[in-house]
């Protein structure tokens, strides 16, 4: 068997990140962040991919937005909701930032040329 390494960490490189202002607990689908400044495009009909935690940690989660408050820097707070709801608990001052993807597939072929 074939050990297949993978990078994971140019997924949240150079990406908007912010932080949660509250505790967030499992089964949650909203929660409210310091600010969603740089989350443009997040109330698309497609919604983005956000990470909520560090990639490479346990309890890390990948979902996909529903949509955001509008942006307004005198707003008391910014809210983030899903379409689905979380998996885990998170606390206080996680980060959350956009990724691109929410799923890789690896292949391999015992042959450079090979299926795949």
């Amino acid at each position: 068997m074939k050990t297949i390494y993978t990078d994971i960490s140019t997924l949240t490189k150079d990406k908007p990140v912010t932080y949660l202002t509250e505790d967030v607990v499992f089964g949650g689908s909203t929660f409210r962040v310091q600010s969603i400044a740089s989350f443009v495009g997040v109330s698309t009909s497609s919604g983005q991919v956000v990470c909520i935690g560090k990639l490479g940690e346990e309890r890390t989660e990948l979902l996909r937005t529903s949509n955001t408050t509008a942006y307004n820097p005198s707003q008391a707070y910014k809210e983030i909701t899903l379409r689905d709801t979380l998996i885990f608990d998170h606390p206080q001052d996680t980060p959350v930032s956009i990724v691109d993807w929410n799923r890789i597939d690896i292949q391999h072929a015992a042959t450079a040329t090979g299926t795949k």
